[in-house]
């Protein structure tokens, strides 16, 4: 019952769209796995990364790293959409590279954080968490989405909602704007 609830929160995604790449930082396996496991109770065909280097630890070389990145970009190219798993609004350079791909084919981007429920609400988010406070990298909590993140996001909302310009300001105002 509990996956139907969240194959609801899904909805937005057309049915027409079938074939859609997971993109995303490899320190989320759990999150990639579960985004994966949804879409595909939906119909959908999921293309996802090769392997989860951040979470398993793995040390690419240079060489290898620019393989995995042309290969994925390949995927996106065969999408009819991509879908980012965003934790906590996380979002990389390598993935940062991704979506200008999938931008620059024209294709709908969708984001997990546009999707909050779809994780193990309390459980999935202490586990972000704790995973943050470990990495080496810049913590998430730190580094939250950037305004460039957020006004794309609010472009994919206008051209992805029909609605009136009130209800979008309103949107905009409540999700997008920071308080001063």
């Amino acid at each position: 019952m509990e996956q139907e609830s969240k194959l609801g929160q899904l909805n937005e995604i057309p049915s027409y769209i079938e074939v859609i790449t997971l993109c995303g930082s490899t320190k989320f396996k759990k999150e990639f796995e579960h985004i994966n496991l949804l879409l595909t109770l939906m119909g959908k065909v999921v293309m996802t990364v090769s392997s989860f280097g951040h979470a398993d630890k793995i040390e690419w070389t240079k060489d290898q790293k620019a393989v995995l990145d042309s290969v994925h970009k390949r995927k996106i190219d065969h999408s009819e959409a991509i879908f980012v798993v965003d934790v906590n609004g996380y979002i990389g350079s390598s993935t940062r590279s991704e979506i200008e791909h999938a931008e620059n084919l024209g294709l709908p981007i969708y984001y997990l954080s546009m999707f909050p429920k779809l994780l193990n609400s309390e459980q999935g988010v202490q586990e972000c968490d704790a995973r943050e406070a470990k990495s080496t990298d810049e913590p998430m909590a730190q580094n939250p989405p950037s305004q460039e993140w957020k006004e794309r996001f609010a472009m994919w909302y206008v051209k992805n909602h029909p609605a009136g310009l009130y209800e979008i300001i309103e949107w905009i105002e409540t999700n997008l704007i920071q308080p001063k």
